[in-house]
This record gives structure tokens, C-alpha cells and sequence, in this order.
């Protein structure tokens, strides 16, 4: 439970620098941030892995680089799911999916959070 607490802030706080660094990215609230953190991660959760199935030919044509766009998919389903959240364009979406990740990443090595790191050192 703990776990998935710190990864609803951390996703969080990225949306919102992310929000912050972005003008194509808005959120109206602070509110609609934390909602759109939540519906992020149940949508990481349970639908990316189906994505990420279903186009595993696609993504092994272009190299991995699809991900990127299924990254934006994602972001854009948050965004129509979230009042109060809004992207100007599919590109402006895949953009801020990897800024997201960029942010959350950094924020996780700052915190300490990061399971990965924890099971190298193991």
C-alpha cells in the first residue's frame, strides 16, 4: 500500500512539472492532477501491458520507437478521462509521456523509491 501511495505522488509531482515545463499541457487543478495520477497508473497497469502485446510486431519493426506512441496513447486516454486536464495535440501527448517518464524517473532516484536499484544492490 505504501508502494502504490509513493507512486501516485511521484506521478503526480511529475505530471505537474510536466504541466509546469509544458504550455501544450494543462491541468486546471491540482485536483484534476491527482486524478489524472490515479488514472494514469490503473491505465499503466492494466492496459499497457495489453497494449504493449498486441503491437509487439509493430514495435519490433520500428525498433521499440512505437512505444513512444502507445506511451501517448495512454497520456491522451488520462487526459479524456480527467475534467479539467487538457493536451493540444497527439504530438504535444507523446511528448509530455516521455517527459513524464523522464521526471518520474528522476524523481524516483531522488527518493529513493525505485525497486530496480534496490534489487541490484541485492
Amino acid at each position: 500500500m505504501r508502494k502504490i501511495l509513493a507512486s501516485l505522488i511521484l506521478t503526480a509531482l511529475s505530471l505537474y512539472c510536466v504541466d509546469y515545463l509544458m504550455e501544450s499541457l494543462h491541468f486546471a487543478s491540482v485536483s484534476s492532477i491527482i486524478t489524472a495520477a490515479v488514472v494514469l497508473s490503473v491505465l499503466n497497469t492494466f492496459l499497457l501491458p495489453v497494449l504493449k502485446f498486441l503491437s509487439f510486431p509493430i514495435r519490433l519493426l520500428t525498433f521499440g520507437l512505437f512505444s513512444f506512441v502507445i506511451n501517448g496513447v495512454i497520456l491522451m486516454l488520462t487526459i479524456g478521462l480527467t475534467d479539467g486536464a487538457y493536451v493540444s495535440s497527439f504530438l504535444s501527448a507523446i511528448i509530455a509521456s516521455v517527459a513524464v517518464t523522464m521526471v518520474n524517473s528522476i524523481l524516483e532516484s531522488i527518493m529513493g523509491t525505485d525497486d530496480n536499484k534496490k534489487k541490484k544492490k541485492k
